[in-house]
């Protein structure tokens, strides 16, 4: 049969058959399995590295040609990319898709909450916990709702948009607990939170560290420290601070010309505590600080400071004392701790006046006194040597010389002292207020008078009778000499009079009046009726002002010009006024003429007046009015206002104008009611001043108290 096959067909030689029967190994025999390590069809089935050949490794199915195959697999010796039986790893979840594999990145491809795909074949797709996609964007809680999230929260990755207000992108929220805490919020100022997030806060400005705020500005300073405690910051919410380069202020008021407690005003001070000392009255009533019973300026016990001199009317002879000014500074307690002389008047004529500041008359050097004393009696004047006003003197017989009034009731209680007639010595001027002159038609009662006593009437007792002239008021009741005071006021080189008359009728019904009688080297005026003899008056213009009854000051240079100002006071209508210079006036001048004027309550303000200090030490004296009404601190408490001289006063100010005050303790205590100056109590150089309380209680009850307070 084979012969025949053969025959009917090509013929072939029988190695030819041979070598096709064995695979075409020739006459080597056929494997019995494939084997891929070896080239051929080993097991001669004429396929060479067929599926499940020896040494096969299993292909995955990979459909999508993305390298990651199915569970689908076969055993190859090679990748069959043909069949598609290439893939050597498996995992592929989504055979269908390139792009989804294991080896894949997961992406964010939903931004719902609904779908997205699996792309990494790990089970979990775009925002499942642990997906980790590609994409995905951090949104951080706003529990606050104000736009800003909390970035210590570490925030939530999403693929799909979280909305707001619960979402938000911006982690930047320093506080998601408050709606007003967020980056771009308004900075509230030293409240101690970071509202606008920028990790630091605004303070206020305090420049010189004294944990105050500038009063001059609402500056503030931004700042790392929250709690603004950083030199040149502040929390304090009250602008309190009114001089932001000094760090004592604010503090405790002092008299420097400065508001030290901020509080508007400049030197506004409790006198208790402002005063560089203190002498207070010891017995009840004794009144110690009346207007027209302290002096203040003169040498008594040669020291090198000036003393002072204090009076009481109590009693029916009055006393008084004597103060070196080295113990009246720093002095607290009664005055009889700190005098070095008690001097007591007599009765009928108890001790009411006091001229200063205090002069040598007597030429040994020390300055002497002139004390004056009257009730409703001659009355009577005695000078005192300086040198002898020491331990218990009595006025009644220890005295250098003696004045008193020529008829009962002359009340010859005022005198002052100066060179009246250019000669280098000074003269003494008395004044009787209830003097009656005998005029052409009959006696005037009560008319006054001023009378003028040259240096050789020193020694021994003298009345009107021995002046070298005497000048008399021109109507009854004009109480011409009520007060009276010399100085320079024309100058012309000679000293001047100027006598207050309260009860001339010129202006008004007891308008009262000034006068000027001008001094001249004969020492006389051409007649005897002051109306006439005086350069010049200053007539009251209001009904019972009683201009001329208050205490004429020591005169003053208020303007630094080398000439006194003529200085007055009404404290019945709370008026004082200034003529800054009186040279050149002549007849009638007007209250309305003054330089300067000032007003308050009336019966309550100008109780008493000092300008003969230089306070400031800048070369003009000062203004001081009392108010000792000044109900400031309680009802007539009272208060003393300093005026600096050389300023730019006007007519009508008040004490609201004053650069300091001074106001009394306590009510009922009457700062103000008597004032002293002229004298330099610790030689610094500077004006010091007295300052009278009659109604302080501190050792009795209104036994008054004189503070003694030092220029600055």
């Amino acid at each position: 049969m084979l012969v025949l096959l053969l025959s009917a067909c090509t013929w072939i030689s029988g190695e030819e058959l041979a070598e096709r029967l064995d695979g075409g190994k020739g006459a080597e025999a056929c494997a019995d399995v494939e084997d891929c390590a070896t080239p051929g069809d080993d097991d001669c089935d004429g396929a060479t590295d067929a599926e499940g050949a020896l040494g096969c490794v299993t292909w995955r199915f990979d459909g999508d040609g993305d390298g990651f195959g199915t569970d689908a697999t076969a055993c190859w010796c090679a990748a069959q990319a043909a069949s598609g039986y290439d893939a050597a790893v498996g995992g592929d979840c989504d055979d269908a898709d390139a792009a989804v594999s294991p080896g894949a990145v997961e992406r964010c491809d939903d931004t719902t909450t609904e779908g997205g795909r699996d792309e990494n074949c790990d089970g979990l797709a775009d925002d499942d916990v642990g997906a980790e996609a590609e994409g995905r964007v951090v949104y951080y809680p706003d529990a606050d709702g104000d736009g800003y999230g909390d970035a210590a929260s570490g925030g939530r990755p999403s693929c799909a948009v979280l909305e707001a207000p619960a979402w938000t992108l911006d982690a930047s929220d320093c506080d998601d607990t408050s709606a007003g805490v967020a980056p771009g919020a308004q900075e509230g100022v030293a409240d101690g939170i970071d509202q606008d997030c920028d990790g630091g806060e605004d303070c206020y400005v305090d420049a010189d560290g004294d944990h105050h705020r500038s009063a001059e500005s609402a500056h503030t300073v931004p700042s790392d420290d929250p709690d603004c405690d950083d030199l040149g910051e502040t929390t304090s919410l009250v602008m309190d601070d009114c001089d932001d380069d000094d760090p004592a202020i604010p503090g405790v008021e002092a008299w420097d010309r400065r508001d030290n407690d901020c509080d508007g005003e400049v030197d506004d001070l409790d006198v208790v505590s402002a005063a560089d000392g203190v002498l207070y009255g010891a017995s009840a009533s004794l009144g110690l600080g009346a207007g027209h019973m302290l002096s203040l300026g003169g040498d008594l016990d040669l020291d090198g400071l000036d003393d002072l001199v204090l009076l009481s009317e109590a009693g029916p002879a009055g006393v008084g004392w004597v103060v070196s000014g080295a113990a009246a500074v720093g002095a607290s307690g009664a005055v009889e701790a700190s005098a070095s002389a008690t001097l007591s008047g007599q009765a009928s004529y108890p001790l009411a006046y006091v001229a200063g500041p205090m002069v040598d008359l007597v030429g040994d050097s020390a300055a002497d006194l002139l004390v004056g004393g009257s009730s409703a009696s001659y009355g009577r004047v005695w000078l005192l040597d300086g040198a002898g006003a020491v331990g218990a003197v009595s006025l009644a017989s220890s005295y250098t010389a003696r004045w008193e009034g020529d008829s009962a009731d002359d009340r010859l209680r005022v005198a002052v002292t100066g060179d009246i007639d250019g000669d280098g010595v000074a003269e003494i001027v008395a004044g009787s207020a209830h003097d009656d002159h005998l005029g052409a038609f009959g006696e005037v009662a009560h008319s006054g008078s001023v009378a003028v006593f040259a240096a050789d009437t020193w020694t021994g007792e003298h009345d009107p009778g021995d002046a070298t002239d005497e000048v008399h008021g021109g109507a009854s009741s004009d109480y011409l000499g009520q007060s009276v005071v010399v100085a320079d006021v024309t100058g012309d080189g000679y000293a001047d009079i100027v006598a207050g008359a309260p009860g001339v009728d010129g202006g008004a019904f007891d308008a009262g009046a000034l006068y000027v009688l001008a001094g001249n080297s004969g020492l006389a005026w051409a007649v005897s009726g002051v109306a006439e003899a005086a350069m010049f008056q200053i007539a009251g213009d209001v009904a019972s002002m009683a201009l001329g009854d208050d205490p004429l000051p020591a005169p003053g240079d208020l303007t630094g010009s080398g000439r006194v100002s003529l200085a007055f006071t009404s404290s019945v209508t709370g008026e004082a006024w200034v003529y800054l210079d009186a040279v050149g006036r002549s007849g009638s001048v007007a209250l309305a003429e003054a330089d300067a004027s000032w007003a308050g309550p009336a019966a309550g303000f100008a109780t008493a007046l000092a300008c003969a200090s230089d306070l400031d030490g800048d070369g003009v004296d000062d203004l001081v009015l009392g108010a000792s009404g000044d109900a400031t601190r309680a009802a007539a408490a009272g208060a003393v206002f300093v005026f600096p001289g050389g300023g730019a006063w006007t007519t009508g100010m008040s004490g609201a104008d004053a650069d300091g005050v001074f106001y009394g303790a306590a009510a009922d205590d009457r700062l103000g009611a008597g004032l002293a100056g002229g004298g330099d109590l610790d030689g610094d150089g500077r004006g010091d001043l007295l300052l009278g309380a009659p109604g302080v209680d501190t050792e009795a009850a209104d036994g008054g108290a004189v503070y003694v307070v030092r220029g600055r």
